[in-house]
């Protein structure tokens, strides 16, 4: 830790988590506490699905923090070979949260677990570590910020029902009339995927790993385009939907589902127009074609994207869709200052 380690108050213990720590409902009491419903839906499944693997592989650590005033905390520590394989980089993911009585309490358990981590646990950190947390965590950023880690890229979470009624919705109704030869459907493989895997390869210029210039950018998009294959393959999406013109592959968009509680939503995992075809309405025939084929399934579509990517935000706030939580991408590197 650095020279403005913080001073703590109240006694602590912290040791190895067990399973039946992640069932302590208090610790998503307050996890992204300011999203709507569907918001918050969607990453309390997530970490309880996180929760339920925690003590096996690709878990590298969990810890858990226990103070005498009642506050708790618990973090895990996740091997990402698949990442780390395509960026030549180990990395590693950290998950965090907390309960307390009040925002300072919830700061002083998870910033004693952090240095615990920190002090005793650096073998597991690998070369970088990232983590995603609540915008709305004030106290959970500074514990990160005083721990060495920076903030990479601000993300949403958009969402909109869906009618399944082209004739009354509006996300669905009044697609742009695209030029002559121009159609939409679904993934031939065996012309298609190595023209995704190009345009997706340089197609994503706000993500966490772009952001973060210490990783090489041919490795990054090595990583984007192969993402983009493995949606293809059926391995990171469900279904996939595409732009062509006379064969050539224009845009894509890969669609998948999840859970926000017991509730299956569709979601997009990915999107992308070849850079001479962008700006002619594609990327929003896409989303509408997309969300047509969601509506057959759920009532309810969500999207991710880095809060900088304006044209993408206004793109889906163009079709419906509006922000139900907010979070933030930060890195730490292993020879950052400690």
């Amino acid at each position: 830790m650095s020279a403005c380690q913080p001073s703590f108050t109240l006694p602590a213990r912290i040791r190895p988590a067990e399973r039946g720590d992640w069932g302590n409902r208090a610790l998503l009491g307050d996890y992204f506490s300011s999203s709507t419903p569907i918001g918050r839906g969607l990453e309390c499944s997530a970490i309880q699905s996180l929760f339920a693997r925690a003590l096996e592989p690709p878990i590298a650590l969990g810890l858990f923090a226990e103070a005498s005033a009642g506050s708790i905390a618990g973090l895990i520590v996740e091997n990402k070979d698949w990442d780390s394989e395509l960026l030549s980089v180990r990395i590693q993911n950290l998950t965090m949260v907390s309960a307390a009585a009040n925002q300072a309490s919830r700061y002083e358990i998870a910033s004693r677990l952090c240095v615990h981590l920190l002090q005793n646990h650096r073998e597991v950190l690998g070369d970088c570590i990232f983590a995603r947390i609540p915008s709305d965590d004030a106290s959970l950023l500074r514990v990160l910020e005083e721990s060495g880690f920076h903030v990479l890229v601000p993300m949403v979470t958009l969402g909109r029902k869906l009618s399944g009624d082209r004739a009354h919705d509006p996300g669905i109704n009044g697609s742009p009339a695209l030029g002559d030869g121009m159609d939409f459907d679904e993934l031939h493989p065996e012309t298609d995927v190595d023209q995704i895997e190009r345009i997706a390869a340089t197609a994503f210029r706000y993500g966490r790993f772009t952001a973060d210039l210490r990783i090489p950018r041919d490795r990054v998009e090595k990583l984007h385009g192969t993402w983009a294959r493995n949606c293809c393959l059926g391995k990171q999406a469900d279904h996939m939907i595409v732009c062509r013109y006379r064969g050539e592959v224009l845009g894509f968009i890969a669609l998948k589902f999840q859970l926000a509680h017991h509730v299956r939503v569709g979601a997009i995992e990915l999107i992308a127009i070849s850079e001479n075809s962008r700006g002619k309405g594609i990327g929003r025939a896409l989303v509408q074609q997309g969300c047509a084929w969601l509506s057959r399934f759920t009532n309810y579509a969500v999207v991710r994207t880095e809060l900088p990517n304006t044209s993408a935000v206004g793109l889906y706030e163009g079709q419906g869709f509006h922000i139900v939580n907010g979070s933030l991408y930060l890195s730490r590197w292993q020879n950052s200052p400690a």
